[in-house]
């Protein structure tokens, strides 16, 4: 009887382990939300063009829009919505060692009912963004997205959408915008 008791008391000490292995993210906080609505700001400010490719399945267009509505073309970068909180739970920076050409840090979330699957963040000097993009997937009961995001300060953004709906069945587009930033003269 004794060492039935021992034994399960072994058990319980030793092979239930209660601790939290989930790992935090220690890095400085980056609100990427804050960055596009400043973006936005400055890219309306300066007047900033655009050169617009849209592709829908087979059917592409493209268009020169000289004062677009940022919040609209940047729509997708707006709800790129990374809580403090969040940050630090469900994302962790991974290494990308299989990538030497990859100078951004790459970050993965470690919540699976988390839609930001992994995002990447190039700081400028000043810690501001440089270059983002992001991998996206949102599982619904009806469809099924599955959404990538790039953006470059200064050079343009682009989204690429795959969606798999019950209705319609699977179609994707892409936009792909260059940002056309205007003339200074020379007095």
């Amino acid at each position: 009887m004794k060492f039935t008791f021992f034994i399960v008391l072994s058990i319980l000490a030793f092979g239930c382990n209660t601790s939290s292995e989930r790992s935090t993210n220690q890095d400085a906080f980056v609100d990427v939300q804050q960055f596009f609505q400043s973006e936005i700001t400055l890219l309306t400010k300066n007047q900033t063009g655009l050169y617009k490719r849209t592709r829908m399945d087979s059917t592409s267009n493209s268009d020169t829009l000289n004062k677009p509505e940022w919040s609209k073309e940047l729509f997708a970068f707006l709800d790129i919505k990374i809580k403090p909180a969040v940050w630090k739970t469900d994302f962790v920076r991974v290494e990308t060692h299989d990538d030497p050409n990859e100078t951004a840090s790459v970050y993965e979330t470690t919540n699976p009912n988390q839609k930001i699957q992994s995002f990447k963040i190039k700081l400028n000097p000043d810690s501001s963004i440089n270059r983002f993009s992001a991998q996206i997937i949102d599982k619904g009961k009806i469809s099924t997205s599955t959404t990538g995001i790039s953006y470059t300060q200064n050079v343009g953004y682009s989204v690429h959408v795959n969606r798999s709906t019950k209705i319609m069945g699977t179609e994707s587009y892409q936009i792909v915008g260059q940002f056309i930033h205007p003339k200074t003269q020379n007095n």
